[in-house]
């Protein structure tokens, strides 16, 4: 349509250049039909939101009962959207029929939500505890129920040949809005507000800070069990399951509404934590962690102060440690006990040789000024990696969009890091946004360092006997 529409624009300056006797017009326009059919599309998707939205509140007789489902549905297509968007889709026949489904798969989560938290309420229940214990309740069957429709059309996504690229648009759009729906719904259920969808993402608004931390809890919560109910199967579902990765920010402040949008430094605070979390982490800010009980600030460890982009001050950064819902090695085995003694890592790239422990960590490699190790390259990111000391363990974390690379040098494979986190041990290589193997490569030389070893013993006393 776009080319056609092109086309006749520049037939005006094309008869200019002709002979008077020659006339131009158009003989066929096959985007007659393709309009017409966009049309009823969109058509078809108005009506079924309407629908939606008239079936819901025909049954559940509340007016703001009927708010949270329609809600939920505005939010999951404009996500939708955004995905398409940065994926370079365009609205055809079979992105907007996507969308025209998704709209009654949408609106289920909310409601099996809905009904389970009214149904306590009606047994006498405060709403706010209604809320908490209702959502927890059905959160895991929403979220399989969810992550069930996803993997439905991975098969159609992997599909090959024309046939494969015509409907890839179409699953990846109704996957993405089912998503945005399922995030969604987690905040409704922890009292929070969605303002804004980003792309893959959604930004949201709560009254406190517990309600923002419980919602990173159950989001995490989900992600893991799905990991683990898919951990002895195969197949496209369990690689596109195993292969979710979630970041949450975390900041607390005030926030200014003009025209539909937030602005504020919370907000700009919260998303710029996003370019700092790795894969499945809570950042948040020391205002939320002050917000919150001493119970709940103690799942939380400090990664000091981070300089964020667009920020002059740098900002205190903490990580939240473990989920409340997880099964970890602390609650199998107990808490684990601090390392005897402290360690350093040593860090050389040209003629930068620096040691950091102890109150150095974290520490934040990547091409910023503001980076604690300034490593200037093009393939390097502002906040490229983070390493910090943790269970007795040097940590490394990728925070790129480029990748990480670690070679070990007792070893001759490359660990590869996406946004994930591995142990660094012994020495060896870290490649930041290419292999190390690449000659060309931005490389960084480490060695962990035991302080125990370079500090002078007594000598050992020999005794004999006959």
């Amino acid at each position: 349509i776009g080319t056609v529409d092109r086309v006749k624009a520049r037939i005006p300056a094309l008869k200019l250049a002709l002979p008077a006797d020659i006339d131009m017009q158009v003989a066929i326009d096959r985007t007659i039909t393709i309009r017409a059919s966009l049309a009823e599309v969109e058509r078809t998707v108005l009506i079924a939101v309407v629908l939606v939205i008239g079936v819901v509140a025909f049954f559940l007789h509340n007016g703001r009962a009927v708010l949270i489902p329609s809600v939920a549905v505005a939010v999951s297509l404009l996500g939708a959207l955004g995905v398409m968007f940065l994926l370079h889709f365009s609205l055809d026949n079979l992105s907007l029929m996507a969308l025209t489904v998704a709209t009654g798969f949408v609106v289920d989560d909310a409601i099996v939500v809905l009904e389970n938290v009214t149904r306590h309420v009606e047994a006498g229940m405060g709403r706010f505890e209604a809320a908490l214990l209702g959502a927890r309740e059905v959160s895991f069957t929403v979220f399989s129920i969810s992550i069930s429709l996803v993997a439905v059309f991975i098969p159609i996504l992997l599909m090959g040949g024309i046939v494969g690229r015509l409907f890839r648009e179409f699953a990846v759009t109704l996957s993405a809005a089912i998503l945005v729906s399922l995030l969604a719904d987690v905040v409704t259920a922890c009292k929070g507000v969605v303002v804004k969808t980003l792309g893959d993402g959604l930004m949201a608004m709560f009254v406190n800070a517990f309600d923002a931390v419980e919602a990173a809890d159950q989001m995490h919560e989900a992600l893991e069990r799905m990991a683990l109910s898919e951990a002895g199967r195969r197949g496209p579902s369990r690689s596109a399951i195993l292969g979710l990765r979630l970041q949450v920010g975390l900041a607390r402040g005030e926030v200014v509404e003009m025209a539909g949008d937030f602005f504020g430094d919370a907000v700009n605070v919260a998303a710029r934590l996003l370019d700092h979390a790795g894969d499945n982490e809570t950042l948040a800010t020391a205002a939320v962690l002050d917000g919150l009980a001493t119970v709940e600030r103690a799942r939380f460890r400090s990664l000091d102060r981070m300089q964020l982009r667009g920020r002059v001050e740098p900002v205190h950064v903490h990580v939240l440690e473990a989920h409340r819902f997880s099964d970890t090695a602390a609650t199998a085995y107990g808490d684990m006990p601090p390392a005897a003694e402290p360690e350093g890592i040593r860090l050389v790239w040209l003629d930068m040789n620096r040691v950091y422990a102890g109150p150095s960590l974290p520490v934040v490699l990547g091409r910023s000024p503001q980076a604690n190790y300034c490593i200037d390259d093009s393939r390097v990111s502002r906040s490229h990696a983070r390493i910090d000391w943790h269970g007795g363990t040097f940590q490394l974390t990728d925070l790129s969009y480029n990748g990480t690379y670690v070679c070990f040098s007792t070893e001759t494979e490359i660990v590869g890091l996406r946004r994930s986190t591995c142990t660094l041990h012994g020495s060896g290589v870290i490649g930041l946004g290419a292999s190390p193997l690449d000659p060309t490569a931005p490389s960084v030389r480490f060695e962990v360092m035991r302080f125990s070893d370079t500090q002078p013993h007594a000598p050992t006393e020999w005794t004999s006997s006959r």
